[in-house]
């Protein structure tokens, strides 16, 4: 395989022959969990205040470095890690989708956010060849903006109606489309990720929910802001200090606040679907034919039959998880949480499940 170009596991990279780009640096947002900001505020210091915050290329040095690495590389997928592509505006990505269509000519993935996405951006996009959209969504807007400083002068409702503009282009086969999400934040109450769950929930399917461990590095805002204002106690402060976002260790997280609710949205990762939310049956029913409920049934049979009946009088595999009795069985057993932990499939998402629209 030549230099530069690999295959790995992992949602954004989910074919053979990838080769990662970016042509950007910088964001035009200040979360205060982010490298990025972190970084501009430091740099600002040495270099004053004309520092650009954000910088990309013109779509021709685009094009010509993607037609460079195509022409050296056997390259059959690009994935472009611009922190927000769609921050250019929409002349540039027209003119970048005309070029990229007529030079390179093969699939690609973007990320955006919920206040820069368009569908005129999309649509250029999409004749060029993106087959996949990434955009982060985070957590409902309200911690977003408060705890996050997100603000994207959206409500939550103003997001979801941006996801149903994205889902005309799914439901079309045209792209499939990655939420991403923020989770074991141990500042977050437990209304706080009700509310979440229930936000997640009203977002068309299909589409691809992708969890992320709250990661907070020792010179980020947001750690000096729970430490300074004792937010969450040390211990958790340290936990989210040595997570990996990407990584999860159940026994790890066993006292972290809200863990059964957290765990719920955890599980939720993967593509969301008529059939399956996540790496869970979307059907109660269906989840008593898996290896999850055999495992629970192994350590403790009165629970699971408890659970077996509460599962035939629910519809939906979120209000089983989150029915008090239910609720109560996992919290009170550990062992519980990490039996369906440990026997649930793996994370997939559709273009490692179903291979997408685009076929190594």
């Amino acid at each position: 395989m030549d230099e530069g170009v690999y295959t790995f596991a992992h949602h954004q990279i989910g074919h053979k022959d990838t080769y990662v780009v970016s042509f950007m640096t910088g964001c035009i947002h200040n979360c205060l969990y982010c490298n990025n900001w972190t970084r501009f505020l430091k740099h600002e210091k040495f270099a004053g205040k004309h520092l650009p915050r954000v910088r990309y290329k013109s779509p021709e040095r685009m094009i010509q470095e993607l037609a460079a690495i195509k022409d050296y590389h056997n390259v059959r997928f690009f994935n472009i890690m611009d922190n927000d592509f769609f921050i250019r505006p929409l002349r540039q990505i027209q003119e970048f989708s005309r070029l990229y269509k007529q030079e390179i000519g093969i699939p690609f993935y973007v990320m955006g956010s919920p206040d820069t996405v368009s569908e005129a951006k999309i649509e250029a996009l999409i004749d060029a060849g993106l087959v996949e959209l990434n955009i982060g969504l985070q957590t409902i807007q309200r911690i977003n903006a408060q705890m996050y400083n997100r603000s994207l002068g959206m409500d939550d409702e103003a997001i979801l109606e941006m996801t149903k503009m994205v889902n005309k282009f799914v439901r079309m086969r045209k792209i499939d489309v990655f939420y991403d999400f923020i989770i074991f934040n141990a500042a977050m109450t437990r209304d706080d990720l009700l509310e979440m769950i229930q936000f997640i929930r009203r977002i068309p399917v299909p589409f691809d929910q992708v969890s992320h461990h709250l990661t907070l590095g020792p010179e980020v805002a947001l750690y000096h802001k729970f430490k300074d204002e004792g937010m969450v106690l040390p211990r958790d402060l340290r936990k989210m200090y040595e997570s990996n976002y990407h990584e999860f260790d159940l026994m790890e997280y066993r006292n972290f606040p809200n863990l059964y609710l957290n765990l719920i949205i955890e599980w939720m990762a993967g593509r969301h679907d008529e059939k399956e939310i996540g790496r869970l049956p979307k059907r109660p029913v269906d989840f008593l034919n898996t290896k999850s409920f055999k495992a629970i049934r192994e350590i403790n049979t009165e629970a699971a039959n408890t659970m077996e009946t509460i599962a035939r009088s629910t519809d939906d595999i979120r209000d089983f998880l989150l029915h008090p009795t239910v609720e109560s069985l996992f919290e009170n057993n550990f062992d519980l949480m990490c039996a369906v932990n440990e026997s649930l499939p793996e994370v997939l998402y559709s273009n490692q499940k179903n291979i997408g629209v685009y076929h190594d």
